[in-house]
């Protein structure tokens, strides 16, 4: 059995027959079922924890996971790489700083990959703002918080208060899309043979349940496996300290057929890894980082995909 998944459809069972609806203020027309909050963890003991009741992709966790650890704020980074869930807030934020902008989302994708050019002064083309990377690599333009946080740990392996924060007040109309992860933080385990084990522990302030969770779960683990083995520690697990958690009305229908399927047909995935041996510094050693080359997946099984387009944040329908 598959505990990953099990904990999966317990999840999305709560949300869809517990939660209260309402419409989206972000999203017109659209309505959301939600619950307020909801803590799991997963140890690493149970598998890796790719979601099989519905296919996930693994690559696309990986790689947007690299991309943002290594400060990547434009579009053309994360496409390089085959993340493309970007591109409709790229294609929003291109808009919103010139208003004057118009094009279609081909042209756009065109422009970011072949042009390179400038629509305003402030605005490199395809550039995200402030999100995540940023402010994990470059908080108010001068703070590393990433690596400040695993130097620390080298030196002293049981301080406290390791974390990364995403959530910059300051930053929020500077970036396409307003954090929903705000932080996450390295907590350390003496274990009994003497070595040190970590686990990773993320505050999600705004959860899509169908679409984005099961990315986000596998996000953190490789968060989890990638550092454990740059400081030389053992990954232990995740976890996950979520509010707002919810599901968009596109997704109710295959909610009702995940609802129905067996987990009991799902095995825990095993997971293989080949990190580098040997690095200059934290960038260096994340250059290194090549999915086919470092992560070997066994045993995943699915039970079915579901093509559910993902709704991007839009507040101009209410500004």
């Amino acid at each position: 059995m598959s505990r990953i998944d099990k904990t999966y459809q317990e999840l999305l069972h709560k949300i869809y027959y517990k939660g209260f609806e309402y419409e989206d203020p972000n999203r017109k027309g659209v309505i959301r079922k939600q619950i307020p909050y909801y803590n799991f963890e997963h140890d690493f003991e149970d598998g890796f924890p790719i979601i099989g009741l519905k296919q996930t992709y693994p690559k696309m966790a990986f790689n947007e996971m690299k991309a943002f650890m290594m400060g990547k704020t434009n579009l053309k980074d994360l496409e390089g790489l085959g993340v493309t869930f970007w591109r409709e807030d790229a294609y929003n934020y291109c808009k919103k700083l010139s208003p004057d902008y118009e094009s279609t989302m081909d042209k756009f994708l065109y422009s970011v990959h072949e042009e390179h050019w400038r629509i305003n002064p402030y605005y490199e083309f395809g550039d995200l703002g402030k999100i995540y990377s940023h402010q994990t690599r470059n908080w108010n333009g001068s703070v590393d918080q990433l690596n400040e946080v695993l130097e620390r740990l080298k030196k002293e392996p049981n301080s406290t208060k390791n974390i990364v924060t995403m959530w910059n007040p300051s930053d929020l109309d500077d970036c396409a899309l307003s954090p929903c992860h705000t932080r996450f933080s390295f907590i350390v385990e003496n274990l009994k043979d003497g070595s040190k084990g970590l686990r990773v522990q993320w505050n999600q302030d705004s959860v899509d349940s169908f679409l984005g969770l099961p990315v986000n779960i596998m996000y953190y683990s490789f968060v989890c496996y990638i550092f454990a083995h740059y400081l030389g520690m053992k990954p232990l697990g995740i976890i996950g300290n979520l509010t707002n958690v919810h599901l968009y009305d596109n997704s109710f229908s295959a909610v009702e057929k995940i609802l129905e399927s067996n987990y009991h047909d799902l095995e825990p995935v095993k997971i293989e890894t080949n990190f580098p041996k040997e690095w200059g510094n934290l960038d260096d050693y994340l250059r290194q980082l090549d999915y086919k080359q470092t992560i070997k997946i066994n045993n995943y099984k699915h039970l079915g995909r579901f093509d559910v387009p993902m709704l991007a944040y839009n507040k101009s329908d209410y500004e």
